[in-house]
Formats: structure tokens, sequence, C-alpha cells
């Protein structure tokens, strides 16, 4: 793997935190360590400098009693780095002083009057810390907001969301600013024609205002439960390669390349690799694999096409390949591929 990360053994899923702390990005992810498939999830953890060489850690969170963790995330602060992570509809926390030993804190669950309740995302907002959870009550899926002085003691907002056309529930709630606007992204459980949706507008701390309607963030297959972490001057994002195909061997599961979030001039959403990718070479204008003719841009392997669809005219794309992998960012990152190829 050149620029992607996949577990040595047992079966990764969706990344469910991204930070810096100590010169480096932690990254967790769910986990099953004892068998390549879903089964009694873990927290996985790696790290990285740079996006490109990635070292496996320890474990950072184990299920008690049998039970399965859902996503999160994580928020360095002060020298610690605490772990934000749901489990049977509450939402718990752990917290580690060397960003590999992780213990609970005094944080008091917290659960909410919905049928699901999962995916905490923490972010610090004017001073005060906030929470989007991703719900689903009757069968409509939403997105609950808390807000904390002390990463501690949590209190309800509002519902940022409540929307019957994205199903039961909501998966991987991640809002952040993109320059004077704010995204909302997140990933439906309903495929709307993509599952992983986001929309553009105002936030005040209480409320998001959609600026239009909400939008599919790519075009590709296997792209799924996107994650986004606001490092200073941009925003990084990483998903997990969703792939359906059974698995003969030890391992499965890999994430995307790591990827920059902005909004053009047009006001339009950019997903882009990130700078890394380019300073190391590893982003193409070329590729064997991505072809354009009769008014289609085609995703092929071994002469098989993976993925088709049409554009009016030629696009400009940039394309990262690694193992079985593609991933194109159609002119400047407002149309993304991901495809497993073979």
């Amino acid at each position: 793997m050149r620029c992607h990360f996949a577990v040595s053994k047992g079966f990764m899923s969706a990344p469910c935190g991204i930070s810096k702390y100590k010169d480096k990005y932690h990254i967790f992810y769910l986990y099953n360590p004892d068998a390549p498939r879903w089964g009694y999830m873990h927290w996985g953890h790696c790290v990285t400098s740079d996006f490109i060489e990635y070292e496996e850690l320890p474990v950072a969170l184990a299920p008690l009693d049998g039970g399965s963790l859902t996503g999160g995330s994580s928020f360095a602060k002060d020298g610690r780095l605490y772990l934000f992570y749901s489990c049977n509809n509450e939402v718990l926390s752990a917290v580690s002083e060397d960003g590999v030993h992780f213990s609970d804190t005094e944080f008091q669950a917290i659960s909410g009057d919905y049928d699901y309740f999962m995916d905490p995302h923490v972010f610090e907002y004017e001073g005060r810390y906030l929470m989007t959870v991703g719900v689903g009550r009757h069968n409509v899926a939403g997105i609950a907001l808390f807000e904390s002085p002390d990463l501690v003691v949590w209190h309800y907002v509002s519902d940022l969301v409540s929307d019957l056309r994205f199903g039961s529930h909501i998966e991987s709630p991640n809002l952040f600013r993109t320059d004077d606007k704010w995204c909302l992204m997140f990933t439906s459980s309903r495929q709307l024609p993509s599952r992983n949706i986001c929309a553009t507008g105002d936030f005040d701390g209480s409320h998001f205002a959609a600026l239009g309607d909400f939008f599919s963030i790519e075009s590709g297959p296997d792209l799924y439960n996107p994650y986004v972490y606001s490092d200073e001057s941009r925003n990084l994002m990483l998903g997990w390669f969703f792939d359906r195909r059974s698995t003969a061997g030890a391992a499965k599961g890999m994430m995307t390349c790591a990827r920059e979030v902005s909004l053009n001039k047009a006001g339009e959403l950019c997903i882009k690799p990130a700078s890394e990718l380019y300073d190391n070479y590893l982003v193409n204008s070329e590729s064997d694999f991505v072809s354009y003719d009769n008014g289609r841009l085609r995703v092929l392997c071994e002469k098989k096409t993976v993925f088709d669809k049409a554009y009016r005219a030629l696009p400009d794309v940039d394309t990262v390949a690694d193992v079985g992998t593609v991933e194109a960012f159609i002119n400047g990152g407002v149309d993304n591929i991901t495809v497993i190829v073979c």
C-alpha cells in the first residue's frame, strides 16, 4: 500500500477519529481483531506523520461483556487525547496521557429519546465544546447537537436535522467550517443515490441553516462513513473502502487516501487528495485505469468497466491508484469516484 492504511489481520470498517497529538496524526477505526468480517467491534488505532506511511498500534478500546462499539470521534486538549464513542445507544468517553493507553473518564454517559444514538463528533466552537450525534426516532433520521464547557458535562441544544429522506438514522455526522461557510456531512441509511450527503450553510452554535438542498459528495460506489478533521488551515477527510466481496485471507478493510475538503470560488464543495500526496508524486493526471470517450468517463480493470458516467466535455481528472483501488478527483474535486477495481 502506498498511501492507504489497511489492517494486518481481522476486519476494519469506518474511521471514527482523527487528531493531531504529539506531532503525529492519530487515527481510530472500527475493528474486529478476531476475524476478517463484522463482529464484536473494537476501536483500532494507527498513526502517521504524512498520510503515506502508517504504523498500526494496539487496540485503543475493547467492548465489555460481549458488546460491540460503534463510531465516534477523538479530540486532543491540554496534552490529553480524548475518545468519544457509542455503545448500546449511549455516548461514552475515554482519555489517554500518552496517546496509546486509554482509560474511562469522569464523563457521564449521555443518551436521548431516540431509537438510534450513535457516532458522536466533538469539536470546539467559540470557547465551548459541541457534539453532533447521529440519531433516529420512529424511522426518521436526524442529527442532535449537545454542548459542554469542559468535555465532561453535556447538555442537549437542538436537532440540527430531522428528515425522513435519510432513512431510519444517520451515521458519522461531521460539522466543520470551510472559509466563511459551514459544511454538514454525514452518511445516510438510505441510498440517495449515494449514502454520503452534505450541505453547506450557516451555523450559529445552535442551528444549521442550509443554503440549498443536501447533495451527494461523490459519484463512486465504494466510499462509506467519511470522517472530517479540521487541522489548523485545512479540513482533512478519510473514508472507508466499502468492499462487498467475500474474503479468503486473514484481513479485510482499507481506508481511502487522505483528502482535503474546501469550497471553490463558485461555492462548490471540492474534495481533493491531501497536499502530502501531491508532494510525493502519488497523484497522477493520467491513468491506465481511467479513460474518456464518446462522452463517458470509465474506470477499467483488465479491460472490464467497473464504473462509468456521462460527462458533456472531457473532464480534468487527478487519480490515486493503489492495490485494487482507484480514486478519481474530477474537475478540481467537485465530483469524485471511489471504487474497488479488483
